[in-house]
């Protein structure tokens, strides 16, 4: 915030003086490694910062790298990140929703077009019933693989930004690290929201709610698949691929 703000907080006992709890983490005098000076530079060193994540950069982590050139926050806790990790896949899931607009408008023609080819007998009705197969499916499997890729581009194109930087990301096996997890997850949210258009078309006797609450449900799914298969391997697919650059 801007300082004066309305909301500034002044000390703790103005917190206290409202019948507000104040915790306070006191983190040991040894794990400081920078003079006031130093820290106050390496604070303003990241002024313009755009990478804020709720759990992997938030203020805590930006003020231990500060104080002692670590990234971590007792904030991010075991239920913490499960909140903000199932809150981020309800986002991508209405995201994906929103894609699905230009799927629906294709399943109306389809469906247009199949009726026009069953209600007439000319050689155009049995053509657009032909020509017209399932492009709801198509165009809704292809714009989630179009939009999938251009936000793994962009998320890989920051972590190359940090990667240059030389703060967040310190190494080039730290570089695989999150770049594997970007890819991991935008695989497996393809491939969700794809399977579950297939399979809501086969389940759902409406083609365009059936394709359209597979999407959702499926991205959803692979999103969760796709963020445990990360945390359970992304380390170690990092340390394979970097031992395998090291020794070409």
């Amino acid at each position: 915030m801007t300082l004066p703000h309305k909301g500034f907080i002044i000390d703790e006992g103005e917190l206290q003086a409202k019948g507000e709890e104040v915790e306070r983490v006191v983190w040991p005098e040894e794990l400081r490694r920078y003079s006031a000076e130093d820290i106050i530079e390496r604070a303003q060193s990241r002024v313009g910062e755009k990478f804020y994540h709720l759990i992997k950069n938030n203020c805590e982590t930006f003020v231990m790298w500060c104080l002692c050139d670590l990234k971590i926050s007792l904030q991010a806790t075991p239920l913490r990140k499960i909140l903000v990790e199932a809150g981020s896949a309800m986002l991508r899931t209405i995201w994906h929703g929103l894609q699905q607009v230009l799927k629906i408008g294709a399943d109306l023609i389809d469906d247009i077009a199949v009726a026009v080819g069953r209600v007439t007998s000319n050689a155009v009705g049995k053509a657009t019933k032909v020509a017209l197969p399932k492009v709801g499916l198509i165009v809704g499997a292809a714009v989630t693989v179009v939009v999938e890729a251009i936000m793994a581009g962009y998320d890989i194109h920051n972590a190359v930004k940090k990667w240059k930087d030389g703060r967040l990301i310190k190494s080039r096996e730290e570089f695989i690290e999150e770049v594997t997890d970007i890819l991991l997850l935008a695989f497996s949210r393809s491939g969700g929201s794809i399977g579950g258009m297939i399979f809501g078309q086969l389940v759902i006797p409406i083609p365009i709610l059936g394709g359209f609450v597979g999407a959702v449900l499926g991205v959803l799914v692979g999103h969760c698949a796709g963020k445990f298969f990360s945390e359970t391997s992304t380390e170690t697919i990092a340390r394979l691929i970097e031992s395998k650059i090291a020794k070409d």
